[in-house]
């Protein structure tokens, strides 16, 4: 009931003239209720007000109240309305005992008052206008007669109403509105004494609480009339406590059952609260207790949505749905569980309806769009149990139904005809879900719950999977997922999977192999095992569908997260070469990859970028770490490579790996082909030699191959002058006639070009004649071999020490004796930087040897000559004068030789075979001492310790087996006698007439001048720190003055001082020989080659003189300093020229 009553009482027919009046003044506003004693005044802005004239029926909400207690119902206020056309007469005999009698019966009802409103007619009210002031007017009326009967002091019970004056009307209604605020006032009191008194008995037997909450509702129904919601909803809060505390009591006898098994209690709106006669039901005491809860509810909905609650009806809603529906699925309640999704789907859709349009500032309206967001979201997870229980969303979690009867049998409890429609058909249901996620996501959006958002939208994909949708699942799930730029969260996870799979359903492997790269990179997330698994396996057999079905470029991929190169191992020994990775897998299944690849790189000294490509095809990566060894048959070179990039091909996918490792330095890395320089074996004609040797392992060289030498500095040994003869041993034997008859220098190119094909297994050897404008007796010598294997272009690169320049010179003399006898005198001087052993001097063809005054090791400048006699019948112009010789540098290789092979197996070393060799050749050729050596028979040089550093070998590891591998070593040299050891012999072979004619060439010209030079800080020094260079001149025949300055490379060294002196051999007191002394700097680490010292003629300083220099250390070794910082390389050494260019653009 939303209104007040107030009943008139008309006999003569004049309510008829003031009710249109009366009405236009309804409803009461702006009333003041005092309430009780302990209740402050309120404020009541608005009171409806129907009144009613005595005779007719009270409508249907009248009806509802006939049970209820007659001081809490009926007409609040009664009217009695008097005509003025009463003589005096009338008005005693009929009027009055009337009047008296209504009064009297009025007045018993409790709760109620009332008021007699005199309306004057024409006449009177003309009569009044007329007499107004006069002593007529003072005559008694009817209304004065009213007055003088039922007037009281307290309250004002008679009016006068007259319809033409406005200040009668305000008077008039004033009456009725304090006369209604009393009646108000009185009615409350009356209830508030009866709930009181029911209260108080509520532990008596008897008691009952639908009839104590039928009372309170009336209290309750005065508060709503009066706008007083506030009070009322107080008033329901406290019975639904009392509810509660019943219900935990178990003193609920008061209600006949649970209920909610009726027609259409699943169908839920909370605001009409007469779908059911709940206050009939409670006051027979046949109510159930869900038709009482979702009563009490709905009347606090009410009054929250008449004062604008959205907010806190939508949080009371939070509390009540979820307890409601856990009560419903007690045991005992017999409901089932379609009926409880159906009454949950309902009711939360309907307080979203509720809360529909209702706008809010500031953080409210993020408060009321969480609340409707959540009930939407539980909405569509009751979509999911109706789903699996009809069949339309099958799940593994709820079984289908066995049939359709089962089906219909589970929908018949259902009355919502949004659900009906949604479980009779797929696309309706499918629609009905969509809306509830999209609407559930949109309100989280609002409130700025992203997460949620997303979890809405993927339960949308979620469906389209169920369905086999894979495109719109695919489209749905890929707004979701984070870019690949961003990191994943646990959440990301599974959307991520979903995804990949739904790619797979699509058969699209190069839209889901990226996906799985993703998961598996961020296993940590996936806390399955066995799922880690299966995605691993997935990759396989994608990457393999790729291969197999797209023929576009291959998917190239970065799997530094899958896939880790932990570190590299140079293979350079004869039997295996490559480079050694280990590869770290963090999959949980093995993978097969048809393919690895590896780029290495290097720079140059000119800073040009070398590459070197590896590969191992079919390898097998298990979980953990795997070895993987590959190999590169296309180009060769020996350095200090960096790991730039390793590829891993899977099917039609390419990952790449990270490589943050330490460089691994290669030797001689595999090409099918080996082609090194060495020292040569003999020489014919005095000029410098090199031996070229070509050994072909596995693969048939195409005719064309080109080589090129260079030294040390990068100049290319091969020249016009150059020339190749068959290499020659001490016998000399052509090791291979008809390979070099197919050798020549091509001067243009500057290369040595074989004609013919060089067959597989096949060991060449050539003797290569240089020009003898190179000065320099010994150094390193790069050779690059740019050749064809069936077609395919292929470079092999090496690098080694070699003494190209003769070791010995040698000078003949013929003197004629009386009697016409000729004596041949050979002279042999060591001009190498290491000692010699002149073992044999011979002059052919079949004259004999040579009687050598000394057998023993000639230290650099030492000479040995020899005499013999040449018969009458040999003409001297055909003969040749040779020398067989060694060096102790060759016996203590060899030694070298013999040890460290054995040794490199033993500290497992093997496959660095060949760089051992070197570093270990280079080492001793710098720093061994030759006299000690000589004198004790043991090779005595620096420790080898000495190359156990950072620079030399970067890996930590294999430094320590380094370190054992050289002390083993240090200790088979100790205890070794070199001397002893058989050596491979050298021939020196010169002809006789060159010797006679350089002899007459001499003496025809000026001695030339003789320097020995000599670092102070001996074989090593360090870069950067200043060294002495100490020259000694020889003083030469019939010159006086000679000036000295030194030719070097300026990246090399660093003059500190004068470049040129002066030295004036008169001046000199005694010596034969003047001493100069030149500071350097050596500016690179490494092995550097000497300055040359150029000595000219001081008269005329552009003419130059011959100047024979010895050196005591040909290559100082320049070690890094700790005190400044360094970079040590290992330079590779490229020609410039466009064929060779070809293999490293």
């Amino acid at each position: 009931m939303d209104h007040l009553t107030f009943a008139v009482h008309d006999e003569n027919g004049a309510w008829a003239r003031i009710a249109d009046g009366f009405q236009a003044r309804l409803p009461l506003r702006n009333l003041i209720w005092r309430g009780g004693p302990t209740q402050a005044p309120r404020f009541v802005e608005r009171l409806e007000i129907r009144v009613t004239v005595d005779g007719h029926e009270p409508d249907a909400e009248t009806q509802e109240d006939t049970h209820t207690d007659p001081h809490a119902s009926g007409p609040l206020l009664h009217l009695y309305i008097v005509d003025a056309d009463t003589d005096a007469d009338t008005y005693k005999g009929v009027v009055r005992p009337r009047a008296k009698a209504w009064v009297a019966r009025v007045s018993q009802r409790r709760g109620a008052s009332w008021l007699m409103i005199y309306v004057p007619g024409v006449a009177e009210m003309q009569r009044m206008a007329t007499t107004q002031g006069s002593f007529l007017s003072k005559r008694t009326t009817a209304f004065d007669r009213l007055r003088s009967d039922f007037q009281t002091r307290k309250d004002t019970r008679v009016v006068l109403l007259r319809n033409d004056q406005v200040e009668s009307w305000n008077a008039a209604i004033l009456a009725v509105r304090d006369l209604t605020v009393a009646a108000l006032e009185d009615r409350a009191a009356a209830l508030g004494d009866e709930i009181r008194r029911m209260d108080a008995n509520r532990l008596l037997p008897g008691w009952n609480y639908c009839g104590f909450f039928v009372l309170k509702e009336r209290l309750i129904a005065l508060h709503r009339l009066m706008g007083l919601r506030a009070e009322a909803l107080a008033q329901y809060d406290e019975l639904e406590a009392l509810f509660f505390q019943l219900l935990d009591a178990q003193r609920l006898a008061w209600f006949a059952a649970f209920g909610g098994g009726q027609r259409g209690d699943d169908f839920t709106d909370l605001l009409h609260t007469r779908k059911k006669p709940y206050r009939a039901l409670m006051v027979a005491n046949d109510i159930t207790i869900f038709d009482f809860r979702m009563y009490l509810f709905g009347c606090q909905c009410q009054l929250l949505v008449a004062d604008e609650l959205y907010v806190e009806l939508a949080a009371r809603a939070q509390r009540f749905v979820p307890a409601l529906s856990q009560a419903m699925r007690e045991p005992g309640t017999g409901l089932s569980a379609a009926f409880v999704a159906a009454w949950t789907y309902s009711t939360c859709q309907n307080v979203v309806e509720i809360c529909e349009g209702a706008q809010w500032a500031g953080s409210q309206q993020l408060q009321l769009s969480a609340s409707k967001a959540g009930f939407l979201a539980a909405a569509r997870h009751q979509l999911d149990t109706l789903g699996a229980l009809s069949g339309r969303l099958p799940t593994q979690e709820t079984p289908l139904p066995d049939s359709a009867a089962a089906t219909q049998a589970l929908l018949s409890a259902i009355s919502n005809p949004v659900l009906s429609e949604a479980l009779a058909a797929d696309e309706r249901f499918d629609q009905i879900y969509v809306r509830a996620c999209d609407q559930a996501a949109q309100y989280y959006a609002e409130c700025g719950r992203r997460r949620f958002a997303r979890q809405q939208r993927a339960d949308v994909a979620r469906l389209l999977e169920a369905r086999g949708r894979w495109d719109d699942a695919v489209r749905a799930l890929e707004p979701l997922v984070p870019a690949a730029s961003d990191s994943l969260g646990a959440a990301d996870v599974p959307l991520l999977a979903r995804l990949a799979m739904c790619e797979l359903r699509r058969g699209r492997p190069r839209a889901c192999l990226p996906l799985l790269l993703r998961l598996l990179a961020h296993a940590s997330l996936v806390a399955d095992g066995a799922r880690l698994r299966e995605y691993a396996e997935l990759l396989q057999t994608q990457a393999d569908a790729l291969s197999a079905t797209d023929d576009q470029e291959p998917l190239h991929m970065d799997a530094a997260a899958l896939f880790a190169v932990a570190g590299a191992v140079a293979h350079d020994c004869k039997d295996v070469l490559g480079v050694s990775l280990k590869i770290g897998s963090r999959l949980e299944a093995p993978v097969r990859a048809a393919r690895i690849d590896a780029v290495l790189v290097a720079r140059s000294d000119a800073g040009r970028q070398l590459e070197l490509r590896f590969a191992a095809t079919n390898v097998d990566l298990a979980p953990g770490s795997t070895s993987v060894l590959l190999t590169n048959t296309g180009t060769s070179c020996p350095g200090l490579f960096s790991v730039r990039s390793v590829a891993i091909t899977m099917g039609g996918a390419c990952l790449g790996t990270a490589c943050d490792i330490a460089p691994v330095r290669l030797g001689s890395v595999s090409s099918g082909l080996q082609v090194f320089a060495t020292g040569a074996a003999s020489v014919s004609d005095g000029r410098p030699a090199l031996r070229l040797c070509v050994e072909s392992r596995s693969c048939a060289v195409d005719p064309g191959m080109a080589v090129r030498l260079f030294d040390s500095r990068g100049r290319s040994l091969l020249g016009p002058r150059t020339a190749v003869s068959e290499a020659r041993s001490k016998e000399a034997a052509v090791l291979d006639p008809a390979a070099a008859q197919g050798v020549a220098v091509d001067p243009a190119q500057g290369a040595m070009l074989f004609a013919d094909a060089v067959a597989p297994g096949a060991s060449l050897a050539f003797d290569v004649i240089l020009p003898d404008t190179h000065t320099l007796l010994s150094g390193a010598i790069t050779v690059c071999a740019a050749f064809s294997v069936a077609g395919h272009q292929r470079l092999a690169v090496t690098s080694g020490f070699a003494d190209f320049s003769p070791s010995l010179r040698v000078a003949a003399r013929v003197s004629v004796l009386r009697g016409g006898r000729r004596l041949l005198h050979v002279r042999a001087q060591c001009v190498s930087t290491t000692s010699i052993q002149v073992r044999q001097m011979e002059v052919g063809p079949a004259v004999g040897s040579v009687d050598c005054a000394w057998r023993g090791f000639l230290c650099p400048g030492e000479c040995v000559s020899g005499t013999m006699e040449i018969p009458s019948r040999v003409d001297p112009t055909g003969l040749a004068v040779a020398v067989v010789f060694t060096s102790a540098v060759d016996a203590a290789l060899l030694a070298l030789d013999t040890h460290l092979s054995a040794l490199a197996d033993v500290h497992g070393l093997a496959m660095h075979l060949s760089f051992l060799r070197e570093l270990v050749a280079a080492h001793i050729r710098v720093s061994m001492d030759q006299r000690q050596t000589l004198a004790t028979g043991r090779l005595v040089c620096a420790s080898l310790q000495r190359l156990c550093t950072p620079a030399v070998w970067p890996d930590p590891e294999q430094r320590a087996q380094l370190r054992r591998l050289l002390s083993d070593l240090d200790a088979k040299f100790a205890s070794t006698d070199i001397c002893a050891t058989e050596t491979s012999e050298r021939i020196l072979a010169v002809p006789l007439p060159d010797l006679l004619k350089q002899q007459e060439q001499q003496q025809q010209q000026e001695q030339c001048v003789s320097v020995t030079a000599g670092l102070s800080s001996g074989r090593f020094c360090h870069v950067y720190e200043p060294v002495q260079l100490t020259l000694r001149l020889d003083k030469p025949d019939n010159r006086r003055r000679v000036s000295v300055c030194l030719a070097l490379r300026s990246e090399d060294w660093l003059v500190s001082g004068p470049i040129r002196c002066l030295v004036d051999f008169d001046r000199l007191e005694s010596s034969s020989d003047a001493t100069l002394e030149f500071t350097l700097v050596p500016l690179t680490v490494g092995f550097l080659p000497m300055p040359e010292v150029v000595c000219l003629d001081d008269l005329d300083q552009n003419i130059k003189l011959q100047t024979t220099v010895a050196y005591m250390h040909s290559q100082p070794c320049v070690l890094p300093n700790p005190s400044v910082p360094t970079v040590y390389t290992v330079p590779v050494l490229v020609s410039e020229s466009p064929v060779v260019s070809a293999f490293f653009s």
